[in-house]
């Protein structure tokens, strides 16, 4: 991968990362308290029957991993992908551990994937968030591809 182009990467990779630490801040701003409903906007629900039904997705089983929101995991993991895209930009060493993390977000479209298909609704902030984790996801094999094949050549 030219110069060029991986420093496009990098760039996008970290567009995306904010754009998902924001959507993921937001969810854990709305989280509810004990007893109480989700307090924000979900686009498109018109009915708790509705395809497009965040507050179902949101207060499912499905919704937390060990007690926690999976908001709270979201966002935890965007601002260590940040992290690592702005140390990759000062150090090329954390080029391989960026690509690797980078590929670890599709387990979570997996998750998501199965429990909106489980629980019969769609959270749009979900969708949005997995859809940015699969551009992530791609962009870290392609990191990955161009590590690999610099490794080998300079060997």
């Amino acid at each position: 991968m030219k110069s060029s182009s991986s420093r496009l990467l990098l760039h996008v990779k970290a567009a995306l990362s904010l754009i998902g630490l924001a959507i993921a801040f937001y969810l854990v701003l709305s989280e509810p308290g004990p007893g109480q409903k989700i307090a924000f906007v979900c686009p498109g629900q018109s009915s708790s029957s509705s395809l497009i039904n965040c507050s179902a997705v949101l207060t499912s089983s499905y919704s937390r991993i060990l007690g926690v929101p999976l908001s709270v995991w979201a966002f935890s993991w965007f601002a260590v992908l940040f992290a690592l895209v702005l140390l990759q930009r000062k150090n090329a060493m954390f080029g391989m551990l960026s690509a690797c993390f980078s590929i670890t977000g599709v387990f979570a479209v997996l998750y998501s994937l199965l429990a909106m298909f489980s629980i019969g609704h769609v959270c749009v902030y979900c969708s949005a968030i997995d859809a940015i984790l699969v551009v992530i996801f791609v962009i870290g094999i392609l990191e990955l591809c161009a590590l690999l094949d610099s490794i080998l050549r300079a060997s």
